[in-house]
């Protein structure tokens, strides 16, 4: 997906396609791709929302094999749409599928049927003014011979020509009016708004941008806009990029003296659809989410610190109670309420430092050692852990793995104690979430990549809830606004989350049957790319 990523300079080629990936799940445009059978594989939160469906209704579907530039909702509504593609292709160069990113130009393309409609309106009118105006003309000479009637007639022909200049002069108020509206709807916009031609010549800017820049637009070049951004962001260089290849950009984190700006361009189209006219750009200014982000973190990140020494002692002296004391008090209810507040203060220390963690994690304070890690030692270790705490349920515990498997070959490229800790969170999660049956651990090898699976016979997760898996501080309840406590922060799946992605692999759920049990799964790296 990107051919011209220079890898020398320090980026990963997947960490800009994860990026990438991002965007197209937070950004207002459709997004789908199809095998090629023509049966989608993939599709982003935005068409979901536009065209009404839902994820499970179109994917492995053909419903929308063919995109058309009138694309239908699930509704019977009729959405139009520019569509932009480009062919999949794996390693080898062969093509594999079709990946479409599409924008919604129904407003502006109704906004154009309406100018354009205006324009046939007052041609045909102005036709019918020259008629009329060589009629009159014709008449009033034919008239002129007639002088008997001369008078009569140049009283009719000034009527006639007071009607016509009321009849236009209605009509251009009408115009005015129009425009008016239109610019004060422009100006309510939230965010900046500049058009600019193909030459980057600034012909329209909103209100808001004056006061996001707090500058003479008067005074305005593309140049000049660059010039008061700074270095943050190189908007020449994507206003090229955009023009050229006619497919929208989107830059975040601009700082922009004490504001945090994200810029937004696209191409302003033909009827043609190929032929693009200029480009649109917003400015949006962000630095109260960011600030607010911010503070939530530093908030947390503070709270977590301080918190961390009391509850040692607590813990600290709840043991001491409990080793020492508890057997000399005769109450029978001493030694459960000694038992209560070092389980609490237990809990509480793993939900500080599961904030601390995560805040790091955020950060990238963190720092992963990228080492040769043998995944079965990793798994024999999680076993040997949790082992007990599965027996006490009466839950098998065990790995397995396909027989054609070298065992020997079966090391991975990353952070051992980081992949342990992430394997012992989804380990647990099974554990807690399995009433009989067991737990499996499995390993597959595909292509230069190691997968691990959690498969449990559980209660399993529906398919309301499994959208809320790898969220911050979301438990995958019945309910949105009920926490279950004693089960954490739920911050177990976000944190497993960051720390796998940072190890360059990826997290998911494979799948989840409600009342049959559900397999989590990671991937990472082969050490030797096997």
């Amino acid at each position: 997906m990107i051919s011209n990523l220079d890898e020398n300079l320090g980026i990963d080629s997947k960490v800009l396609e994860k990026a990438l990936t991002d965007i197209l799940e937070d950004v207002d445009l459709l997004a789908i791709a199809h095998n090629l059978e023509g049966k989608i594989v993939y599709i982003n939160p935005y068409f979901l929302l536009l065209s009404g469906y839902r994820k499970e209704e179109i994917l492995g579907s053909d419903l929308y094999s063919s995109l058309e530039p009138k694309l239908q909702t699930k509704s019977g509504a009729v959405v139009e749409v520019f569509w932009s593609s480009t062919s999949l292709k794996n390693e080898e160069g062969n093509s594999v599928g079709l990946f479409s990113v599409g924008i919604d130009v129904t407003v502006r393309n109704t906004i154009q049927r309406l100018l354009e409609q205006s324009e046939r309106t007052l041609k045909d009118r102005a036709t019918q003014l020259e008629d009329k105006n060589k009629y009159l003309e014709d008449s009033r000479r034919a008239m002129f011979n007639l002088l008997d009637d001369a008078k009569a007639l140049e009283e009719e022909l000034q009527k006639e020509k007071f009607n016509v200049e009321k009849i236009v002069g209605e009509r251009t108020h009408e115009l005015k009016e129009e425009q008016a509206r239109l610019l004060a709807s422009i100006n309510s916009v939230p965010k900046g708004l500049i058009i600019a031609d193909n030459e980057g010549k600034i012909l329209f800017t909103n209100k808001t941008v004056i006061s996001i820049l707090n500058a003479d637009s008067r005074l305005w070049t593309l140049e000049g806009v660059q010039r008061y951004l700074g270095e943050s962001v190189d908007l020449l260089k994507e206003f090229k990029r955009v023009h050229e290849s006619g497919a929208p950009s989107k830059v975040s984190n601009i700082i922009f003296k004490t504001k945090y700006l994200e810029v937004y361009m696209s191409p302003i189209l033909s009827n043609s659809v190929q032929n693009t006219i200029g480009i649109v750009v917003l400015i949006d200014d962000v630095t109260e989410a960011k600030v607010l982000e911010r503070s939530k973190d530093e908030f947390f990140t503070i709270a977590s610190h301080e918190l961390r020494t009391p509850l040692t002692v607590i813990k600290g002296n709840s043991q001491l109670l409990k080793d020492k004391y508890v057997s000399m008090v005769s109450d029978v209810n001493f030694e459960e309420i000694v038992n209560d507040i070092h389980d609490s203060s237990v809990r509480l220390i793993e939900m500080v430092n599961e904030f601390l963690t995560t805040s790091s994690l955020e950060q990238g304070k963190i720092e992963f050692k990228k080492d040769k890690v043998n995944i079965i030692t990793v798994v024999n270790n999680v076993i040997d852990e949790l082992e007990i705490t599965a027996h006490a349920k009466n839950l098998y515990l065990k790995y397995t793995s396909l027989k054609s498997q070298k065992m020997d070959g079966l090391t991975v490229v990353a952070d051992a104690n980081r992949v342990h800790e992430v394997l012992v969170n989804l380990v647990s999660n099974a554990i807690s979430f399995t009433n009989s049956g067991g737990i499996k651990i499995e390993t597959l090898k595909i292509p230069g990549m190691l997968k691990v699976e959690v498969i449990d016979t559980g209660k399993g997760i529906s398919e309301k809830n499994q959208s809320l898996l790898f969220r911050k501080f979301q438990q995958a309840n019945e309910s949105l606004l009920i926490r279950d406590t004693k089960r954490g922060t739920g911050l177990g799946l976000y944190i497993s989350k960051l720390l796998i992605e940072g190890m360059g692999g990826q997290i998911g759920l494979e799948s989840s049957v409600e009342g049959k049990g559900s397999v989590f799964y990671f991937i990472l790296p082969l050490a030797n790319g096997a």
